[in-house]
């Protein structure tokens, strides 16, 4: 599993595209990401924008929620790059 870190990594091309697809169809989306404080959070959303700010780049969800794009770590069900599946099963 990857590290989670606070300065911005960018994302690969294929992961932005994917994101900026969803978001021009303005269809809902299941989006894992670890939060400001490392909490694990599963929204279904609408990508409403991706922004660009001094501390990276941004999803804005019709939820409200702003996601930095580097703390994602599934969408649309698919593990994104960096992450496997086996990252999402329970050893209990």
């Amino acid at each position: 599993m990857k590290e989670i870190k606070e300065q911005y990594e960018p994302i690969v091309p294929e992961l932005r595209n994917e994101l900026e697809m969803f978001m021009q169809q303005r269809k809902f989306v299941r989006i894992h990401y670890f939060n400001e404080y490392h909490e694990y959070i599963s929204k279904a959303a609408i990508i409403k924008e991706i922004t660009n700010e001094p501390e990276g780049e941004f999803l804005l969800l019709n939820t409200g929620e702003k996601v930095r794009l580097d703390k994602i770590v599934r969408f649309d069900e698919k593990p994104v790059p960096g992450y496997t599946s086996g990252d999402f099963t329970c050893d209990c």
